[in-house]
């Protein structure tokens, strides 16, 4: 198969993700927050194995130029260059998953479980976010 349509096929799927991570609270039930902090969770952990790097992107990174070396450029998203091409959408990406984690956070009141992993997944998105800046 044509490695550009492989490119493309996963950037589709990278958005459409992307998407329904954002805009998880107006598609799915409360019932679900459970397995949505964990998905996050995962997500946030491999980050951390991954320097930093989400490791779909890696993937992308590595259709493009077969010589990316891992940590090298974590900012850099291929998808959202050729979908978005927007600065401010990762502003907007980060609001909204932060909006959601505070929502999913108040909903489970008395849902200890949620409530922590929430709270985690917070501190380590701040924890990555902070290391790419190179703020810390």
């Amino acid at each position: 198969m044509n490695k550009s349509i492989i490119l493309k096929c996963s950037m589709y799927l990278h958005m459409i993700c992307e998407f329904i991570t954002c805009f998880y609270i107006f598609l799915f039930p409360k019932s679900f927050d459970l397995l949505f902090v964990i998905y996050l969770l995962v997500v946030v952990l491999l980050k951390l194995i991954f320097k930093y790097e989400c490791i779909w992107s890696v993937l992308d990174k590595k259709l493009i130029n077969p010589r990316y070396v891992l940590g090298s450029n974590p900012t850099y998203y291929p998808f959202r260059d050729y979908l978005y091409g927007n600065d401010y959408i990762v502003i907007i990406i980060g609001l909204l998953i932060f909006y959601e984690l505070f929502v999913i956070y108040f909903r489970n009141k008395g849902n200890n479980i949620i409530q922590t992993i929430v709270l985690i997944n917070v501190a380590g998105i701040f924890f990555i976010e902070m290391k790419i800046k190179k703020y810390i």
